[in-house]
């Protein structure tokens, strides 16, 4: 096998993975919580808090993740991710109580953490080297694809059938989408002896900083950003729902949440584009610019269904601030000491997005609808506007 085509096919394959861990188990599971709690009767947030458990045991399993792939091979990880996933999605499908469904969402976020963004970006960096930022946005790109195909059709099932087949669809696609990758995917053989000694970590750390910009004032200004931007996606899995309550069917919903899925992708690859010509800080300023106006749309004409899907496509360009902007502002100013950073921006990230998902399901049952969350959503856009921009300045003199 040539080496061009060896490369193809990780690519491939690293982009079902994210595709089926994040695109159809994450991105797709907001279409349960009204199901889910007419049928347990209970409130939408006592649901979103079981993906609000999922993100939490994301988080503080990826430190122990870390230190799993340097003594087991990464494909042996992420085989047993896969089926500790597809596990937990099985037993949703058959749970009657809402503890078995929290959790089910600890153990699915313990096990996607195994084989989705962690391991991916590992191995893509390890096989594509300075090209591995490209190849990851790629790979992201399928999240929202994925979503895109995944989710009419997971709301027909819960439609015409109930949300306990659904649940059985969404585990045969797991496992028929990652399992290929999953248990032939690996880090590329020099780097899986390249581990270095307690001693040489040692070493490197005395080496490292001196090209960092970063200072305790400027960290804190990311985490508080980030932590912003990335609880307003936390909307992201609420949309069906909102649907739903303003009077439109599941059936539309699912519609609203594939646009959502689908601009989610396209706009991460127009981010990369926009960057290149006007340097992060202002593309991260930019989109929160569209997606606040996105916002503003969907408060203000969701009754209107060409309105929503508009605002719904617009608002899913705030993803890739957080999910890109972010990271290459924080590659520029971290330097050498990037990974010490950004491990400790992502845990403050996934916390975030976990906050946000249970905060705005709370609130509705609380208001009964999604006014208030909407408005919350458009303060943290603000936010993050100003905190980026803030950013921008101190690194790029750009903004």
């Amino acid at each position: 096998m040539s080496e061009k085509t060896r490369l193809f096919l990780v690519q491939i394959r690293c982009c079902l993975l994210l595709g089926g861990g994040i695109g159809l188990l994450s991105n797709c599971m907001g279409l349960f919580y009204t199901p889910i709690s007419q049928d347990l009767g209970i409130g939408r947030g006592s649901v979103a808090l079981m993906v609000t458990l999922q993100s939490l045991a994301s988080a503080f399993y990826s430190p122990v993740f870390a230190k799993l792939v340097k003594k087991i091979r990464i494909q042996y990880l992420m085989t047993v991710g896969l089926i500790l996933t597809a596990g937990a999605v099985f037993v949703m499908s058959i749970a009657t109580n809402i503890y078995v469904f929290y959790a089910c969402g600890i153990a699915a976020g313990i096990g996607v953490t195994n084989f989705a963004a962690l391991p991916v970006s590992m191995i893509l960096r390890s096989w594509f080297g300075e090209k591995s930022g490209s190849r990851l946005g790629i790979a992201q790109a399928f999240t929202g694809l994925s979503a895109a195909i995944f989710n009419p059709i997971l709301g027909r099932i819960i439609t015409g059938y109930d949300y306990h087949k659904a649940f059985l669809f969404m585990m045969a696609g797991l496992v028929i989408i990652c399992l290929p990758g999953a248990l032939t995917l690996r880090l590329k053989e020099d780097e899986q002896s390249s581990v270095p000694s307690k001693g040489e970590q040692k070493k490197m750390s005395e080496e490292r900083g001196h090209d960092s910009l970063m200072t305790p004032a400027l960290f804190a200004t990311f985490l508080i950003a980030g932590y912003c931007i990335t609880t307003q996606n936390g909307m992201n899995s609420h949309f069906s729902a909102l649907a739903v309550s303003v009077g439109y069917p599941l059936t539309f919903g699912a519609t609203v949440v594939s646009f959502q899925s689908m601009f989610n992708s396209i706009w991460k690859l127009i981010f990369g584009f926009v960057v290149d010509k006007i340097g992060p800080a202002k593309a991260c300023n930019l989109f929160n610019i569209i997606g606040f106006t996105g916002v503003l749309i969907i408060l203000l004409g969701n009754q209107v269904p060409a309105l929503l899907i508009l605002g719904v496509s617009m608002y899913a360009c705030n993803f890739s601030p957080s999910t890109i902007g972010i990271p290459t502002l924080m590659m520029k100013a971290a330097g050498k000491d990037y990974i010490d950073y950004f491990s400790k921006q992502n845990m403050v990230q996934t916390i975030a997005y976990a906050v946000g998902t249970t905060m705005y399901g709370t609130l509705s049952d609380i208001t009964g609808g999604y006014n208030v969350p909407l408005i919350i959503v458009l303060c943290m856009t603000t936010a993050a506007f100003f905190l980026l921009r803030r950013i921008g300045k101190q690194i790029y003199k750009e903004a």
